[in-house]
C-alpha cells in the first residue's frame, strides 16, 4: 500500500480516471515504482491504519464516558433528553436502551 503525495488523475482499469488526493492509501501495483520515482506516491506505513485505530479508540471512549454521564440521569430525565434532541423511543424502552438509543442517535451525528 501506499500513500498519495500530490494529487493525481489515475485510471486503475485503464478507462476510467479518477482524482486522487494527499493522503489517499491504494494499492498502486505495477505502477507504484514509476509513481514513486516521480514523487507522486510514498509508502504508507500504517499511517492510516493507525490513524483509523486512534479514531476508533477515540469514538469509544466517548461512548464511554456518554454512557456513564447518562447512566446517573433517572429515566424520566433521560425521556426528556431523548425528546429534546428528536430521538424516537418505545414506551416500554428500559433505563439502558433509552442510553444506547441517545448514545447511537449522537454518534451517528457526529
Amino acid at each position: 500500500m501506499h500513500k498519495v503525495k500530490k494529487p493525481f488523475r489515475c485510471a486503475f482499469d485503464g478507462i476510467h480516471a479518477e482524482d486522487l488526493k494527499v493522503d489517499d492509501v491504494r494499492d498502486f501495483g505495477d505502477l507504484a515504482s514509476g509513481l514513486s520515482s516521480a514523487g507522486l506516491i510514498g509508502d504508507d506505513n500504517g499511517d492510516s491504519q493507525k490513524a483509523a485505530e486512534k479514531a476508533a479508540d477515540a469514538a469509544r471512549k466517548a461512548a464511554e464516558e456518554a454512557h456513564t454521564a447518562l447512566a446517573k440521569m433517572t429515566v424520566a430525565q433521560l425521556r426528556q433528553l431523548a425528546t429534546d434532541e428528536k430521538i424516537e423511543l418505545g414506551p416500554d424502552d428500559k433505563k439502558e436502551v433509552v442510553i444506547e438509543k441517545i448514545i447511537a442517535a449522537r454518534m451517528k451525528q457526529a
